[in-house]
């Protein structure tokens, strides 16, 4: 290895073979990226260079070629000295196990344990002093989990009436963050400075009220210097200017979001441009918003729950919120979910009676429609990862 671009890419020198030098890639790990915006980031991502150099810099190394990228970077496994210099950075807790897609890492089992061990002894990143969220903001972590949880709920922000947010009004860190971010400083922690990327946390002031939120980057727009925000605590979005973003500070980066971003579990609800979609919008928040209830976590799918939602010492099916989207027409039961014997018992009935009356979606042709894959060559909205009829 005779030069570094980063703690685990490296250029280096192959001796017998037609790609004498080539950029090098250890597969399987990835170090903190150096960004100035997230405390604790810029520290690491030095610390596991420095690292590197040490122990890799203008030493022979042996290569197990994984695969080459179409950028011409060579993905594979580094040993020097016989050592596995991925496990390396992983044992001195300078690095996290990372994975792509389906891609399979050879020694993934041995990183998952050095990983472990370095986690245990709070080395490194571990240590609690800086953020670690590795799944890439603005993208879906894969996977369905079928859940078994409750708490309370507050609705804190409705896009329409397939997507919203809610808050558990019982949690005590929510207060805290509030109180934290009364006091807070613009001046003393400065602006983001660019590059600002998507994903990046900060600050902001939320037009509503003038007060400062956590918030992360959604999206950049262009060379304006504006970004759209969300405020995660809540669900809410904005448009912000980049002299408007301050860093987050150290005690508030690693506290968990405050909104879980929901969906009314095995139904098709009327999205807002649907025919019933206003009204369905309407409706939702004339039965959730501003009332105290009570949540079932059934399955988390990606970064979305399907919940059902209860007034509070409310257990009755047919009187979940779920249920009286059914009996108004404004969602039906899902054909592409595996929907619980009692859930079908008990809303099934309903369904049927708001089908008869004609109400809500039942009063379009397209509402039978607006499922799976009945409509390839029909307008489509992807909502969620759902495939959603417009109305043409």
């Amino acid at each position: 290895c005779f030069f570094f671009f980063s703690s685990r890419r490296r250029h280096t020198r192959c001796s017998g073979v037609s790609w004498a030098r080539r950029c090098v890639q250890e597969t399987g790990i990835r170090c903190l990226p150096n960004d100035k915006n997230i405390p604790g980031y810029e520290k690491f991502s030095n610390e596991a260079l420095k690292f590197s150099k040490e122990q890799f810099l203008q030493r022979d190394c042996e290569i197990e070629v994984e695969h080459c990228d179409n950028r011409g970077i060579i993905h594979a496994n580094v040993f020097i000295q016989k050592k596995n210099a991925a496990a390396l950075l992983l044992e001195a807790g300078l690095a996290h196990v990372h994975t792509v897609g389906k891609a399979t890492v050879k020694h993934i089992d041995i990183y998952r344990t050095v990983e472990g061990a370095a986690r245990a002894d709070k080395k490194g990143i571990w240590s609690g002093k800086v953020q670690l969220d590795f799944t890439a903001p603005g993208k879906k972590s894969a996977g369905y989990k079928t859940l078994s949880q409750n708490q309370r709920a507050l609705v804190s922000e409705i896009a329409d009436a397939t997507s919203f947010y809610i808050q558990d009004p019982t949690s005590k860190q929510l207060g805290e963050i509030e109180e934290l971010l009364s006091e807070f400083d613009e001046d003393k922690f400065g602006r983001l400075e660019p590059p600002i990327k998507v994903g990046t946390p900060c600050v902001t002031q939320f037009s509503g009220d003038g007060q400062y939120y956590r918030s992360k980057i959604t999206k950049l727009h262009g060379a304006q210097d504006k970004y759209k925000v969300e405020f995660f605590d809540y669900g809410n979005s904005e448009d912000k200017e980049g002299k408007s973003l301050r860093k987050m500070p150290p005690q508030l980066i690693n506290l968990e979001a405050q909104a879980k971003h929901c969906r009314l579990a095995y139904l098709k609800v009327a999205p807002y441009d649907h025919d019933a979609g206003e009204d369905a919008a309407n409706y939702f928040r004339e039965i959730t918003w501003e009332r105290k209830l009570q949540a079932d976590l059934e399955y988390l799918d990606n970064d979305t729950y399907g919940i059902l939602l209860y007034p509070i010492g409310q257990g009755d099916l047919t009187k979940s919120i779920n249920a009286l989207m059914i009996a108004n027409g404004f969602a039906r039961i899902s054909s592409d979910e595996e929907l619980p014997e009692k859930y079908e018992a008990a809303w099934r009935p309903l369904e049927e009676q708001a089908k008869q009356k004609g109400l809500g979606i039942w009063k379009y042709e397209d509402c039978l429609l607006y499922t799976s894959d009945a409509a390839d060559d029909l307008l489509c909205v992807d909502l969620g990862g759902r495939r959603i009829i417009k109305k043409k």
